[in-house]
């Protein structure tokens, strides 16, 4: 089995853009999560650097307009936005392959999404209230729904660090090509049912 690199990950993953099916090694899912990361920092980082005089700037010519933030930013800025678009679905794709690799069914990645979007649509309409001020109701459900995030990422994150189960399973063979089988050991010679060792012929 060739050795999965940083370069064959991100290539991998490219590959296989929209492909929920089969078995990501932590190896491939890993690179790949470290390749956007390097990527969007970079990009975020150097939008940052040229609208940090337009977010620090006092007075009349402040803008609080995103669009017109976002122009500011430049072609970082909207490479950016674009790189994030365009790694999107390879990323959740390969979670998915991850969890697979684990014998666990992708859909606790749409399950984990779910819970954030369930949760803050939740929590705004039960403290919708006190939420302009700022009333501990409000920041109540804001810490349940938070310790409530962190379990479950960290229950995720565990999953798609565990190691994949060896052989093949219900998702597909083992992307690190073992076997489970017993070991054949090729012995150099046979026994004769009269009790003599014969050797092998060459």
């Amino acid at each position: 089995m060739e050795r999965m690199t940083f370069g064959r990950a991100i290539k991998t993953c490219f590959s296989k853009y929209c492909v929920f099916k089969g078995r990501a090694q932590r190896a491939e899912y890993w690179y790949f999560v470290l390749f956007c990361f390097l990527v969007n920092w970079v990009l975020s980082t150097g939008s940052m650097v040229k609208l940090m005089p337009t977010l620090l700037a006092e007075g009349p010519g402040r803008t609080t307009n995103p669009f017109e933030i976002y122009a500011q930013g430049g072609v970082l800025m909207y490479a950016y936005l674009l790189f994030s678009l365009v790694v999107l679905l390879p990323t959740l794709a390969a979670m998915v392959r991850r969890l697979h690799d684990t014998n666990r069914s992708g859909w606790w990645v749409l399950a984990y999404y779910l819970f954030i979007i369930v949760g803050e649509v939740v929590v705004f309409i039960i403290a919708g209230d006190s939420f302009s001020t700022g009333g501990a109701q409000f920041a109540l459900a804001m810490m349940i729904f938070g310790l409530g995030m962190l379990a479950v990422s960290i229950v995720l994150l565990v999953w798609l660090c565990t190691a994949g189960t060896k052989g093949p399973n219900k998702y597909g063979p083992d992307p690190l090509g073992s076997q489970q089988e017993e070991n054949i050991v090729d012995v150099p010679f046979t026994v004769d049912p009269s009790g003599k060792d014969t050797e092998k012929e060459a």
